[in-house]
C-alpha cells in the first residue's frame, strides 16, 4: 500500500510540474511558475530517494529535459527544443521510477491531466478570475464590443510576445489581442483578422 501511495503521490507531483510548465508558457509571470516547476520537479525526483536504487542517469536525463523545455520558452524554435525536452523527461521518468508499467502510467496520467487543464484554461465557458490576466477580459457592455469593431483589418505591432495573448499597438493605442494559438514574437507586424465577442484576434503579416 505504501508503494502504491508513493506512485500516486509522484503522479500528482509530475502532473503539477507539467501544469506549472504550461503556465510558464502561457503566463507573463515566468519567475513564479519557473520556480514552482523546479520545486515540484525536484520533489518528484526526491520522492524516489527512499527506494534506495535511485538512477542518477535518469535524474540527469530528466533535468536535461527540463533544460530543453526552458530553452524553448526563452528562445522559441518551432517546438524542436520543447519536443526534445519532453522526450528526455519521459525517458528520465522511466529510469527514475525503475518500473516500466508505473512509468508509462505516471507520464500518461500527468499528460492527460495537463491537457485537460489546458483545454479548460482556454474554454470560453471557463470564467475563473485567477486566469483573467492570461486571457482577454470580458465585460457586459455592448458599447465595449462595438468599440472593438474599429480595429478590424487594422495593422499594428506586437508590444509583447503573443502566447497566444499579449499586447499590440494599433494607431498609437495599446490593446489586448490574441492569436488562433500561434506564437508571435515581440516587434512583429500583425493585422486584426477578426473581432469575436470581446476578443481582438490578430495574425502575423
Amino acid at each position: 500500500m505504501g508503494i502504491l501511495a508513493n506512485h500516486i503521490f509522484s503522479m500528482l507531483l509530475l502532473t503539477i510540474t507539467f501544469i506549472c510548465l504550461s503556465l510558464l508558457i502561457l503566463s507573463d509571470n515566468k519567475v513564479r511558475y519557473g520556480i514552482l516547476s523546479i520545486v515540484f520537479a525536484s520533489v518528484f525526483v526526491f520522492s524516489y530517494l527512499n527506494d534506495g536504487n535511485i538512477n542518477i542517469v535518469g535524474i540527469l536525463i530528466f533535468l536535461i529535459g527540463l533544460l530543453f523545455i526552458g530553452l524553448e520558452l526563452i528562445i522559441p524554435g518551432g517546438f524542436v527544443a520543447g519536443l526534445v525536452g519532453i522526450c528526455a523527461m519521459v525517458v528520465g521518468v522511466s529510469m527514475i521510477i525503475n518500473n516500466l508499467y508505473w512509468a508509462i502510467l505516471t507520464v500518461l496520467v500527468a499528460v492527460i491531466l495537463t491537457v485537460l487543464f489546458i483545454l479548460i484554461f482556454f474554454s470560453q465557458e471557463f470564467s475563473s478570475s485567477k486566469f483573467n490576466k492570461l486571457v482577454l477580459k470580458e465585460t457586459n457592455s455592448k458599447s465595449y464590443r462595438l468599440a472593438n469593431k474599429k480595429y478590424l483589418d487594422q495593422r499594428g505591432t506586437t508590444i509583447t510576445a503573443l502566447r497566444p495573448s499579449g499586447k499590440v499597438e494599433i494607431n498609437g493605442e495599446y490593446i489586448d489581442a490574441i492569436t488562433r494559438g500561434d506564437f508571435i514574437p515581440k516587434g512583429c507586424e500583425v493585422i486584426v483578422s477578426e473581432v469575436k465577442d470581446f476578443k481582438i484576434i490578430v495574425r502575423r503579416i
